[in-house]
């Protein structure tokens, strides 16, 4: 977690959002999650302790219900980047939006949106294209904010989704 600016020409340090982001990518993904950034530094640790400290995520990248992870769904439209990293200096193009999936114990699911976008992103799910996924009205919870928002679906929605933001849910 943590990309520092300057390794390569052109590299910019993520904001706190693009962090969390991409944190959350490596947690729905189960993939070992190691620090990137200055440990040494109070400050720089200051401003992603509530990042990498995050029990909810942390548990989603722990549990393990069969399957590590994966894209389930994304954009039909792309969108294009000037720069990303020195093996793809001439730029590369990705979804505008994307949502991962990782099924969590008793039937439940991770769901992890990301806006890849320079806009406001309104992005929905229907709770019957989650593999795994038990329920059609589902508990959620908002992993970011530490927050129950309701039972929802069939049809999961987020709406205005930020600029290279996330939002991460759990359902059960």
């Amino acid at each position: 977690m943590g990309v520092p600016p300057g390794l390569h020409p052109n590299e910019v340090a993520l904001t706190h959002n693009e962090a969390r982001s991409h944190f959350g990518a490596w947690c729905i993904t189960s993939s070992p999650l190691v620090l990137g950034l200055d440990v040494r530094d109070p400050a720089v640790m200051d401003a992603n302790w509530d990042i990498i400290s995050n029990k909810e995520a942390l548990a989603v990248n722990e549990a393990w219900a069969g399957s590590s992870g994966l894209r389930i769904a994304s954009s039909t439209t792309n969108h294009t980047f000037p720069f990303c990293g020195y093996l793809y200096a001439n730029g590369c193009s990705i979804p505008t939006w994307e949502i991962f999936s990782k099924p969590l114990s008793n039937g439940g699911a991770a769901l992890l949106f990301l806006n890849h976008g320079d806009g406001p992103a309104n992005i929905t799910i229907s709770t019957e294209s989650v593999p795994y996924l038990k329920c059609s009205q589902c508990q959620v919870r908002d992993v970011w904010l530490h927050q129950d928002k309701g039972v929802q679906g069939p049809i999961i929605q987020v709406n205005s989704l930020q600029s290279h933001d996330s939002v991460f849910l759990t359902l059960q």
